[in-house]
C-alpha cells in the first residue's frame, strides 16, 4: 500500500513539474513578444529625417526616397528625378508610420513568410530614419474583414501583415498600412493646378493660335465675351472647377513641345493664375504648366471635359446671343 501511494505522489510531482515547465515556456514566449512590443520604438514624427520605400518588383512602382532638408522641407525622388514633396502627402505618410505597431503575433518562423507575402521579394520594404535611430520593416498581404452593417451594408476593417528587420516573427498591424506605402513616387507631389475664389474672378483671357483667342469678363453683373452674353450657369460651373483644380498625372519638361494655349485668370483685377498648354514632344499628350505650382508639370487629357479648361468661346456664349 505504501508503495502504491509513493508511486501516485511521484506521478503527481512529475506531472506538476512538467506543467510548470510548459507554463514557463509559454510565459517566456508571451513575455518575449510583450518585451518586443515595448521595445518597438519608431522615431518621433518631428525627428524623422528620411523614408525609403521599395515596392516588390511585380508592382512596377520602384523605389521612393523622401528626405527632409535643413529647412524642414521634404524632397521626393525616384530613379529618374528629384522634386519638392507635397507637405500634406508627407504628413499623411508620417501619421501612417506612427500607427505601425506589432499588435498581434501570427507566426513565429520564416517558413510562414510566403503565406503572408512577407518575403523579401513579395513584401514592401520600408526604412524610417531618425536623427539617432532607424527602423526597417516589411509590409505584406492585407487581411480584410467584413462585418454585417445596417441596411445590408457591410463594414470593412482589416490588418496588414508586417515583419521587422532581423526578426523571424510575423505580426498584424491594424488598418491598411500597405496602401499608404504602395504608391508611385509622383503621389508625393503637389497635384494643385489652380485654386481660385469664383466670387473674385472678374476676367479670364483665353489665348490660342490664329484668331480664336477671346476675353471672358464680368460687366455689370453679367458675363460677356465682347458684346455676346454668356450662359451664367456654364460660367459658374467652369469657375467652380477652377476653385479646386488638381491633376494627378505628371510630365517632364524634357518632353515640352510648342505652346498652343494660355489662360490668364484675374481676381480683383490682378492676375492670380497663368495656365500654359503645350503639345508634348512625342505628340501623344498635352502638358500643362501652372503659375500656382511651378515645380510640377501636368499631363492633360483634352478629351476629358473636367480636365480641359481650355474652352472655346462657343462653350460659354448663351444661345441666341
Amino acid at each position: 500500500m505504501a508503495r502504491t501511494y509513493s508511486n501516485k505522489y511521484l506521478l503527481i510531482i512529475v506531472l506538476s513539474l512538467a506543467g510548470l515547465f510548459a507554463l514557463s515556456k509559454v510565459y517566456q514566449w508571451v513575455n518575449a513578444d510583450s518585451n518586443f512590443k515595448q521595445e518597438l520604438s519608431l522615431p518621433d514624427t518631428a525627428g524623422i529625417q528620411g523614408i525609403e520605400i521599395l515596392r516588390p518588383a511585380n508592382a512596377g512602382l520602384g523605389r521612393t526616397i523622401l528626405t527632409k532638408g535643413s529647412d524642414q522641407a521634404w524632397t521626393v525622388s525616384d530613379s529618374k528625378w528629384s522634386k519638392k514633396a507635397f507637405h500634406e502627402a508627407v504628413q499623411q505618410l508620417l501619421v501612417a508610420i506612427q500607427e505601425i505597431k506589432a499588435d498581434q503575433l501570427v507566426a513565429k518562423k520564416a517558413d510562414s513568410w510566403a503565406k503572408y507575402e512577407i518575403t523579401d521579394s513579395l513584401a514592401t520594404f520600408v526604412k524610417v530614419t531618425g536623427a539617432d535611430q532607424s527602423l526597417i520593416f516589411r509590409l505584406g498581404k492585407i487581411n480584410f474583414k467584413q462585418t454585417p452593417g445596417m441596411g445590408g451594408q457591410g463594414n470593412v476593417s482589416g490588418s496588414t501583415y508586417i515583419r521587422f528587420e532581423d526578426r523571424p516573427e510575423v505580426y498584424a498591424t491594424p488598418g491598411f498600412a500597405a496602401f499608404s506605402f504602395n504608391r508611385e513616387a509622383s503621389s508625393f507631389l503637389d497635384p494643385t493646378v489652380a485654386k481660385v475664389n469664383p466670387q473674385n474672378v472678374d476676367q479670364i483671357s483665353f489665348s490660342y493660335a490664329g484668331d480664336s483667342s477671346f476675353l471672358l469678363e464680368k460687366k455689370n453683373g453679367n458675363w460677356m465675351i465682347g458684346t455676346a452674353l454668356c450662359d451664367s450657369t456654364k460660367v459658374q460651373g467652369y469657375l467652380q472647377g477652377l476653385s479646386s483644380y488638381s491633376l494627378n498625372s505628371f510630365g517632364e519638361r524634357s518632353n515640352l513641345g510648342p505652346e498652343v494655349g494660355k489662360l490668364l485668370i484675374r481676381e480683383g483685377g490682378i492676375v492670380t493664375h497663368t495656365l500654359t498648354l503645350y503639345i508634348a514632344a512625342n505628340g501623344a499628350k498635352y502638358l500643362l504648366e501652372s503659375s500656382r505650382n511651378p515645380d510640377n508639370l501636368f499631363k492633360l487629357n483634352l478629351q476629358n471635359d473636367w480636365e480641359n479648361k481650355f474652352k472655346g468661346k462657343g462653350y460659354f456664349v448663351a444661345q441666341g446671343s
